[in-house]
């Protein structure tokens, strides 16, 4: 997939990495625990805070399970955190969805740390985040 350069004076866009950023779920599982449901909460409020304009999660997997078994699992891990979000008072067109499967591991393992979705923040390129000072 190919990477767009944002334009020039763009800020960077806010990687919210950790507890807020990251959700983990359990081996085979699409469903949120207690703990993914806070940090989504932190999610939503600093999307308010900072005027984050979109949000893009990326579904994870471990290797166990066939690719088309994982690819499906990743997409229903990044649905299951959208409807959370979209619950808790995000736009639906303000969220942004991928499938990464096992293709992005963070460990060589079959743990925990690739039964992800990750949670990037960013302002859009067309709405600034602030004016200028004068």
């Amino acid at each position: 997939m190919a990477q767009t350069v944002p334009p020039a004076g763009t800020p960077p866009p806010v990687q919210c990495i950790g507890a807020e950023g990251v959700v983990y779920f359990d081996l085979g599982s699409a469903r949120l625990n207690a703990e993914s449901q806070s940090s989504l909460q932190d999610v939503a409020n600093a999307r308010r805070a900072d005027c984050t304009t979109q949000i893009t999660l990326t579904g994870h997997t471990d290797a166990t399970g066939s690719v088309a078994r994982n690819r499906r699992l990743a997409q229903q891990r990044a649905e299951a955190v959208k409807q959370q979000l979209v619950s808790l008072g995000v736009p639906p067109e303000e969220i942004a969805i991928a499938a990464a499967a096992e293709s992005m591991p963070q460990s060589d393992s079959e743990d925990r740390l690739n039964r992800r979705v990750t949670v990037v923040l960013a302002a859009s390129p067309a709405t600034p985040l602030a004016e200028p000072a004068t």
